[in-house]
Order: C-alpha cells, then structure tokens, then sequence
C-alpha cells in the first residue's frame, strides 16, 4: 500500500520565546523536527514527507531542515484538522494510507511509526492511533495532564477523545492519552475531513473530532500503544529542558 506521512510543523516558536518556528528549536544539537525526520527515514514508510508549515517559512525550513521534503503552507492557523486538510488537498497523486505526525514530538521510534502504519492495513479501519497509559500526571509525567483523554464504552471500544479544554473533571481524571499520531484510511479521510466544525472551545477545526465522526458512521478505530516518553511534546522552555534528558536511542 502506499502511504504519505504528513508532519504538522506551522506552530510559531512564542511560547518557547524564540524568533523562529517552535519545530525548529534545537534539541541535542539539531532542530526537533530532524529527529522526527530522521525516525521516518529510517522506518522506511515515506522517503518524503509532506511537512506543513506557516507562511513564509520554507526557505527557513530548506535550509534548516533541507528541501528532501514537500513543503505545504497553512496560511491560517485554524487547528490540526484544517492543517491535515491542507496537507491532503496539495498531494497530487493520493496514497491509500495517510499517517499525521507533529514536528514538535521528536521521540517517537521508526518502530512505531511501521506498526502503525502495519495495524492500519491489517485491521482495514477507518483509522488507527497511538494511545499512552500513565501512571498519573505528576513528577515526569505532568506534561501529559494537557493531552486529550480517551473515552472508551464498556467493552473497551473507543467512544471518543476529548480534548483538556472541552473536558469534565471525570474526563480529566481518565490516565489513556491521546498521543496525537494517527493513521488513516486516505480515502475515508478525503471524505470526512471536510466534515469538520469548530464546535470547541478554542473555535478550531480538531483532527481528533474525526475519532467521533468515525464511531457515528459505525467504523472502526483502531488502536496500538506506545511508551509515553514517544509522546514528548515540546510547547515551553521547560518542555525542552525535560527532553534534553531524554535519550534518542
């Protein structure tokens, strides 16, 4: 099958008081996106990436991060779900398969991404994504109290996933999170992305809205899981402090 990785990389770097993109922010003495880039590589799913970016910022990236990539601008931030609609909308030739990774996670492993990419054409649903248990959202693992919780049904199926923001204080206290990579059947997605409202609290148009859309059609998620420390984000100086702890290998 063949198959597209999409890199979500429009964020600006404010937060992390920096004057350039916040995936280009070094970490062990390369911007953060490369080691994402290089886990791709080495995976062997997608030898191009197409990676999403602001306006005006190709010619940072090319020389940052270099031109072996398909360069997408977003030119509204309007959420994951419009950027993965930008992404979609620009190739030219669809793939069968669609995974959606962030520019700003680093550590997730080529095996990983492969067995995400192997669950989805196995199990032929609609989607498949990455979920992380933690133990609790403190010490290590308080950064993960800004992930969205995942709601299952009684029988483990998922029902969907809720963002911090849009949660209930029961829905806070739920410890399976959504790591934010997902895989997608890319035919299903060329159909439902557009489906997408903005409905929350931040007014955005949510990838993880998707989830809910598949589960009222009646089609499957599927789901694989992975060490919490491949789910790292990095929003704030002190995020990057944390994954400077962090081994790579």
């Amino acid at each position: 099958m063949t198959t597209r990785i999409v890199i979500l990389a429009a964020g600006q770097g404010k937060r992390m008081g920096l004057p350039i993109p916040k995936v280009l922010a070094p970490l062990h003495g390369q911007p953060l996106i490369t080691h994402l880039i290089k886990s791709i590589q080495e995976s062997g799913v997608d030898p191009r990436p197409v990676i999403v970016i602001a306006p005006d910022a190709q010619p940072l990236f090319e020389k940052e991060v270099g031109a072996n990539s398909q360069y997408v601008v977003q030119q509204e931030r309007r959420g994951t779900g419009h950027a993965l609609l930008c992404a979609y909308m620009a190739m030219e030739s669809k793939p069968e398969i669609i995974v959606m990774l962030n520019g700003d996670m680093p550590f997730i492993k080529p095996e990983t991404i492969k067995k995400l990419v192997t669950e989805q054409s196995a199990a032929g649903s609609a989607m498949t994504l990455v979920t992380n248990q933690v133990p609790g959202f403190t010490d290590e693992f308080a950064p993960f109290y800004d992930f969205g919780r995942i709601v299952r049904d009684g029988k483990g199926g998922i029902l969907r996933i809720i963002e911090k923001k849009d949660a209930t204080p029961d829905e806070l206290a739920i410890t399976e999170v959504n790591s934010s990579y997902f895989c997608f059947d890319a035919k299903w997605l060329g159909v439902n992305l557009p489906k997408l409202g903005t409905n929350n609290a931040q007014q955005e148009y949510y990838v993880t809205d998707l989830v809910k859309i598949a589960i009222g059609q009646g089609d499957q998620v599927a789901t694989i899981s992975a060490s919490p420390t491949e789910s790292i984000g990095i929003n704030t100086p002190e995020h990057l402090e944390h994954a400077h702890k962090v081994s790579l290998s």
